[in-house]
């Protein structure tokens, strides 16, 4: 199997997995009339049983959050160190070797990618850690950060 058709089979399981992992979420509320004491009523949402059990949320919210952000960190950090290491141990570059000058600036991007990705996902990954997913705490201002509002 070519390298080609590795990185395409991994990166469907990926999506496989990860399609898989987000449907409990997509399961979380669920739509319910509510009558009030005038002979009105109004529609509101509220967690299904799924959700009401413990011990469901915690080992989904710790899989979620591993899966999602702690893992992929972890993977972008040591990648970007191997890029970096990998970079430091080249020979300098001629000033005529074209090749070696082009492979330097995509492998700088590409560590560029890798931080700035780092910077943006750290925030999420903080609270996955700290607060084990999303909840249903009554901090807005935990919510507002998880949303990103």
């Amino acid at each position: 199997m070519t390298s080609a058709a590795r990185s395409r089979t991994a990166a469907g399981i990926v999506v496989l997995v990860m399609t898989s992992i987000a449907v409990p979420s997509a399961l979380r509320y669920r739509t319910v009339t509510v009558s009030e004491s005038n002979g009105t009523s109004h529609m509101d949402v509220e967690l299904t049983q799924l959700w009401r059990v413990e011990a469901f949320v915690w080992i989904y919210n710790w899989t979620q959050s591993l899966l999602r952000s702690i893992i992929p960190v972890i993977i972008l950090i040591v990648t970007g160190f191997a890029i970096v290491a990998a970079l430091r141990r080249r020979p300098s570059m001629r000033v005529d070797d074209r090749k070696v000058a082009v492979r330097r600036r995509i492998a700088v991007m590409l560590v560029i990618v890798v931080v700035v990705f780092v910077v943006c996902i750290i925030p999420d990954a903080v609270m996955s850690a700290f607060y084990l997913g999303y909840t249903e705490a009554d901090s807005y201002l935990v919510k507002a950060v998880r949303d990103g509002y």
